[in-house]
């Protein structure tokens, strides 16, 4: 009997030194920096195997390689977008203006090209890229189209001061967002950033609920996932680089600061949130626990958020790994529109590797090598 239970516990001790080296090191608690990297670096293969085209999240997903090659201070990756940037011919043609009534163009409706076009908050969104591409080599030339995007989204504002294409969708708060800061970060013309600001602040103040989540649309009272990502990354993305000192930087902090402490009470024991996020009967869907984290990250990186929600970020992230194979991140909710039902949200289907998830993954990645460089 003593021999059998000592072979069992030698069998136990010997399975658990075998583990794989990813097993041991995606545990809750603990930070692989090593795998990290690894497995950042093949998502960023796979994103720079595509071609550079004016899709917002092609777009989002170069800009992610960006950022994770500046952590790592990866001058190859960052020549390889380079490279796949000039590649593109619309790069140096003129963009394609195509509006439809108050809220920019309608796309469904709009001729198919692969020209850099404006009129839409999902066009326009193409500046981050030549923004970021400007602000690692200094290169002037990224700025022409870049500042003729962001120019665009308010040659002819509304009364209230915001886009004449917004449509209060919270997937917006990005788009619009994360255009502005950019702009201003390349530019320092403060305009940007008061203009980015004002929308932020304005879909907040229509989209945000009591419980501190967002909203899908003004028209549709779904708490999606991916929707509140786009709003979450736009915050931290813009608290991060505008000045402490801003009338308005408060104010835009209580609003990021209640959305994190509500994600913080709907993530799943799984470390991952839900495609709605306050139904635990959705699927686990990892393009907005992407982008809880990247934002999560930067809150405690930068001292606004407290040491609790390293371990909500942790958590997630290494969830994150574990769904991640082959630079293929799993489970990433495909493209979604504006739903007119509750089972909308529920019933999209999942894709692996689609760039609405390999884009944040690359996002969060950086942001959790800063945290713990």
């Amino acid at each position: 009997m003593n021999r059998i239970f000592v072979g069992c516990i030698a069998a136990i001790v010997f399975l658990i030194v075998a583990m794989p080296a990813t097993a041991k090191s995606t545990r809750a608690d603990k930070f692989n920096g090593e795998l990290t990297i690894k497995i950042a670096n093949q998502v960023a293969e796979n994103i720079l195997s595509i071609p550079v085209e004016a899709k917002y999240p092609t777009v989002c997903s170069y800009y992610g390689v960006l950022k994770f090659a500046e952590t790592v201070n990866d001058q190859k990756l960052i020549d390889s977008v380079k490279a796949n940037y000039v590649a593109y011919p619309a790069t140096t043609e003129e963009i394609v203006k195509s509006v439809h009534k108050s809220t920019g163009a309608d796309k469904h409706k709009s001729p198919m090209t692969d020209k850099i076009r404006s009129g839409h908050v999902d066009w326009n969104v193409f500046g981050i890229l030549p923004f970021e591409l400007y602000l690692q080599t200094e290169d002037r030339q990224y700025l022409k189209v870049a500042t003729k995007l962001a120019e665009d989204e308010w040659a002819q504002p509304r009364e209230d001061g915001l886009t004449a294409y917004t449509r209060f969708w919270t997937d917006d708060m990005f788009m619009v967002g994360a255009l502005a800061i950019q702009a201003y970060k390349a530019t320092g013309k403060e305009i940007f950033l008061e203009r980015g600001l004002t929308q932020l602040l304005a879909y907040a103040e229509a989209l945000q609920q009591q419980n501190g989540l967002f909203q899908h649309t003004a028209n549709v009272p779904v708490f999606w996932g991916r929707a509140n990502g786009w709003a979450a990354a736009a915050m931290a993305m813009t608290l991060e680089n505008m000045p402490k000192e801003h009338p308005k930087r408060q104010e835009l902090m209580a609003v990021y600061k209640k959305m994190m402490i509500a994600l913080q009470k709907y993530q799943d024991a799984s470390g991952l949130w839900h495609q709605v996020l306050i139904d635990p009967a959705s699927y686990e869907e990892t393009s907005c626990t992407a982008m809880f984290t990247y934002a999560i990250a930067t809150g405690v990186k930068n001292s606004w958020l407290d040491e609790s929600f390293r371990t909500t970020a942790l958590k997630s992230f290494n969830s994150l790994l574990q769904k991640t194979h082959n630079g293929q991140l799993s489970d990433i909710c495909v493209g979604t529109g504006e739903g007119k039902s509750y089972d909308y949200y529920l019933n999209r289907p999942t894709k692996t590797g689609d760039l609405h998830g390999q884009a944040p993954l690359l996002w969060a990645a950086a942001a959790m090598l800063q945290l713990y460089q």
